[in-house]
């Protein structure tokens, strides 16, 4: 809590709902909350144009940072077609 967020949460705005949706960082957001802060250092990026490409998105930022095992990656790739 006294060092803050490092990275900052990826975001796009929602003309519809008039919200921010989490593109990265949804258990950064979670730990924050949990920690009593109430903002995080967000980059507000470009809407996907669909849902196809925003799975993408997650599951290549996932890859780079984890490693997915290969059934996370199976249902990835299924949740694209």
């Amino acid at each position: 809590k006294a060092r803050g967020m490092e990275t900052p949460i990826k975001v796009y705005d929602d003309p519809a709902t008039g919200k921010y949706v989490v593109i990265d960082g949804h258990r950064r957001v979670l730990a924050a909350k949990l920690a009593g802060i109430n903002e995080v250092p967000a980059v507000v990026v470009a809407k996907p144009k669909s849902t196809k490409e925003r799975v993408l998105s997650q599951l290549t930022l996932n890859e780079n940072r984890i490693g997915l095992s290969v059934l996370d990656q199976a249902k990835a790739f299924k949740a694209l077609h």
